[in-house]
Order: C-alpha cells, then structure tokens, then sequence
C-alpha cells in the first residue's frame, strides 16, 4: 500500500512536469515510478508508459515514444486510449506522416466518441482542423473546426453560465 500510494505521487507528480514541458523533471519522476512499479512486482501500469510516451515525443525521440504509446494501448481502456490515440496522432503528425495522424486523430472521433471525454474528443477535432488545413481541403477544415466549437460550448459554456449566475 505504502509503495502504491508512493507510486502514484510520483506519477501525478511526473503528469504535471509533462504538462509543463519540463521534460528532465517528468523523465526522473517517471524513472522512479517505474522502479517502484517494478520492485513491488504490481501490473504493468498503461499510464505510466503514456506519460513517459508523451515524454519521449517532446523529446523527438519518436520510436521510443511509439514504443510506449503501442504498450499503453495493450493496458489502457476508454480515456486513456483516446489519449493515447491523440498522442500517437501527434507523433505522426510532428514526423510528417499526415495520413497515419488523420487515421489516429478519426479513430478518436469515429469509435471512442460514446466515452465522455470531450477533452479528448476536442483535441482530436483540433488536430484534424490543423491537418486538413495543411492538406488544403476546406470542407473537412470546417466539419472539424465545427464540431471543435460545439464541443468547448458545451464543456465551457455551462461553467460559465453558472459563473456569470454566482
């Protein structure tokens, strides 16, 4: 129990680092997690190789980074693989492969869009938006940047409402 709650610090601890862009901090933090995570002999944990995925991706070093993102695939369900999804579509689409990150970023919207996790599915809209544009094809530029709109209304225009009543 000690281990696991210790475990999990680290890893919350090594999410914000990532968030943060501070890289060198979430790589020690995640290094640690992982020594735990070894040492009491617990599962193979699908977040901490999607964090350190994300880690390795901002670092460029894209096939490590795959690696961890298509272990974390095998161990996550629901919000994390739409998660993993958008950080393999951003890995993609950082190395250029503009087909292979579309695939990822539709996969996101047309099969995990029943999990309500509209952070996810936006980032994937957002993604899509950006990538079409590149492609130059405005009709799915607007389908994306539309769906992107309706998305934040309803994720942030409530939280306003009840702001603007408070």
């Amino acid at each position: 129990p000690e281990s696991i709650n210790e475990l999990t610090c680290l890893a919350i601890i090594a999410s914000i680092h990532e968030y943060e862009n501070q890289l060198d901090s979430a790589a020690s933090y995640l290094k640690k997690a992982f020594e735990i995570n070894r040492t009491v002999k617990l599962s193979k944990w699908g977040w901490l190789y999607f964090l350190n995925g994300n880690v390795l991706r901002k670092l460029k070093q894209y096939d490590l980074a795959m690696y961890n993102y298509k272990l974390a695939l095998t161990l996550v369900a629901y919000k994390d693989i739409i998660e993993t999804y958008n950080g393999i579509s951003i890995l993609y689409q950082e190395t250029g492969k503009i087909d292979s990150s579309i695939f990822y970023a539709r996969e996101v919207i047309d099969k995990w869009s029943f999990v309500s996790y509209r952070k996810g599915i936006l980032q994937a809209a957002n993604t899509l938006a950006e990538l079409y544009k590149q492609k130059d094809q405005r009709d799915s530029v607007i389908k994306y940047l539309e769906l992107g709109i309706s998305l934040n209304k309803s994720m942030y225009g409530q939280q306003n409402e009840r702001d603007i009543q408070s």
